[in-house]
């Protein structure tokens, strides 16, 4: 069984301006637009490590899983340092969703350190069989992806009243 990267991107992930754009329309979509890169950057950190996490894994190299689990872990606290930094431009709603993405950014923090390490713990345990092992790693992804999930909802949502209040259209 092979087991995918949880992190899927935002469902609406650039804001198209109407015609007639001003100013703060402008700022509206670089706002949303730079706050959808961190779900990006964090969407491609998970594919690499699940990419390594399925070649090792079937290899017998936790060690190299382990590092992987650094790497994609070093990746995040770069990615979650820079999402600290972003300004928040001052009209309404900016705050609601720069809160929402801050949560879903902890969210993404609990994923990464504490259930992917807990991925590699079970790796490690040798009394486990082929089947308990799997059973063990899908119930951790299942938790995984169903916080990822409900978090990356309330991120969607407060993305939308975002985009509604500037008259702005939501684009895969």
């Amino acid at each position: 069984m092979r087991f995918g990267g949880t992190t899927r991107y935002l469902g609406v992930c650039l804001l198209l301006v109407l015609c007639g754009c001003n100013a703060r329309q402008q700022e509206a979509v670089e706002f949303n637009n730079r706050l959808t890169e961190f779900n990006q950057q964090l969407m491609q950190a998970h594919q690499q490590f699940f990419e390594e996490f399925h070649a090792q894994r079937d290899a017998g190299e936790i060690d190299k899983i382990r590092a992987a689990h650094k790497k994609l872990s070093d990746r995040f606290d770069a990615i979650q340092a820079e999402a600290e930094q972003v300004d928040l431009p001052e009209f309404d709603g900016a705050r609601e969703f720069y809160d929402a993405i801050q949560r879903y950014i902890a969210t993404e923090g609990k994923v990464i350190h504490e259930d992917y390490g807990e991925m590699i713990d079970v790796l490690e345990d040798r009394s486990l069989n082929s089947e308990a092992e799997t059973n063990k790693l899908q119930a951790i992804i299942d938790r995984a992806h169903a916080a990822q999930e409900k978090s990356l909802a309330e991120v969607e949502a407060a993305q939308q009243a975002f985009a509604k209040q500037f008259e702005l259209k939501l684009e895969n």
